[in-house]
């Protein structure tokens, strides 16, 4: 078991020793999630998703994620997360499970295609219809040409630029599950200067 091992203090504890394992950790946990998804968007697919519905603290929930991804090491990778809240600022209404799994997906992602400095925002803001959390990256963004495409299921529009493995899913879980939530998922970008993802949820 991986995480036994992690807790072990055996002669073959070492920086790198560390590292390779705690990456082993995380290509788990990684293959673990995915494995969700694809389950979660199936059942979606078929009609047979149902929401847990209940009041959700989305400061408490970003700052639980943001605390996450900042203490991970990422290889030969610096990142760095500040969150953005705008006052008076109310819940939203969804399934906590499946929202915190899109926001993770879009942290992830803001990581993964950006170079080795990685700087995120993540703003919050009350909108006339609900809430609005956007994640900015300084990433290598998407062409426009491409932007139309980030949704659906299997497209990698980061293809044949990078090494990043995965299966094509991330974005387009996030988009059904917003949208299940009456929600509406957005994303502005351009190449070499970054990405924002948005999403607006409903309050009420």
């Amino acid at each position: 078991n991986l995480d036994c091992l992690s807790m072990s203090r055996s002669p073959l504890d070492s920086p790198q020793n560390s590292l390779l394992l705690h990456n082993s950790i995380r290509a788990t946990d990684e293959l673990n999630e995915s494995i969700n998804m694809i389950v979660t968007l199936s059942r979606h697919e078929e009609g047979m998703l149902v929401l847990n519905r209940e009041s959700v603290d989305l400061i408490s929930m970003l700052d639980e994620l943001k605390d996450k991804f900042s203490e991970q090491r990422f290889k030969n990778k610096e990142v760095s997360i500040a969150m953005m809240v705008g006052s008076d600022l109310p819940n939203a209404v969804g399934d906590r499970q499946l929202l915190m799994q899109c926001f993770a997906n879009l942290i992830d992602n803001a990581i993964k295609y950006s170079g080795d400095k990685v700087e995120i925002g993540i703003r919050l803001q009350r909108e006339a219809t609900g809430v609005k959390v956007s994640i900015h990256d300084n990433g290598f963004g998407i062409p426009e040409e491409k932007l139309e495409l980030v949704f659906d299921k299997y497209s990698r529009v980061h293809l044949g630029k990078t090494q990043i493995k995965g299966f094509g899913i991330g974005l387009n879980y996030v988009k059904n599950i917003v949208e299940k939530h009456k929600g509406e998922v957005s994303v502005t970008s351009e190449p070499g200067k970054g990405s924002e993802f948005s999403v607006l949820l409903p309050i009420g």
